[in-house]
């Protein structure tokens, strides 16, 4: 899926409401929370796979429908955040009892912060970059709030302030793993870009989660 302009859309639809085309179709899944289950995507398509090759494939024809525009920084910017989600269940049986054991990995590709004196952003452009700059700033808010909740001070995390921090919930704050990987330039003019993604980074490896 991607998060487009804080609107979730399936990058799986068969029907095309994807990509370029979205941005005049109505989308159908949205995020909800069960006790249990925790929180995940109602009405998004989940598609069996047993091989890595199959992972691929979805992960290929994904990308392809996901939304890019051209700026002054990147040609193939990306213009919204996407999440692949797999989810995993092995089943063991015990003394003829059967025992399933869950796990999900969420593979997030964030599109990166943006300023208009670099990009060049105008119009539809410069809407999506202030989306995508929202929902950064949510996040390091989150992650803010998370360290300080590790550091044993009490602090209230507002995940639902966003689309991707409601998302990305039990992958911060629950019972998981984290691990961030960033994109930095060698290039002088982009300095500021690189430190800042490096410090948030550096703010996200300070969370301590306790995972089982």
């Amino acid at each position: 899926l991607e998060i487009y302009n804080e609107v979730l859309y399936d990058l799986l639809d068969p029907s095309g409401k994807s990509g370029t085309a979205k941005r005049k179709a109505d989308s159908n899944i949205d995020i909800k929370e069960h006790p249990v289950l925790g929180v995940y995507v109602q009405g998004l398509q989940e598609i069996a796979v047993d091989s890595h090759a199959k992972i691929q494939a979805l992960m290929d024809q994904g990308q392809e429908m996901r939304a890019v525009a051209s700026t002054n920084m990147n040609a193939t910017s990306s213009r919204s955040h996407s999440i692949f989600i797999i989810k995993m269940t092995q089943k063991i049986v015990i003394a003829g009892q059967q025992k399933d054991t869950r796990a999900t990995i969420n593979l997030v590709d964030l599109a990166g912060s943006e300023r208009v004196s670099k990009t060049g952003a105008t119009g539809q452009n410069l809407k999506e970059g202030a989306n995508i700059n929202k929902s950064l700033s949510e996040l390091g808010n989150v992650i803010t709030s998370l360290v300080s909740v590790s550091e044993g001070k009490p602090r209230h995390v507002a995940y639902r302030n966003s689309k991707l921090t409601y998302l990305l919930k039990d992958s911060l704050g629950g019972n998981a793993k984290t691990c961030m990987v960033v994109c930095a330039s060698p290039l002088d003019r982009y300095f500021s870009e690189t430190l800042s993604t490096l410090q948030f980074a550096q703010r996200a490896k300070r969370i301590k989660n306790r995972a089982v």
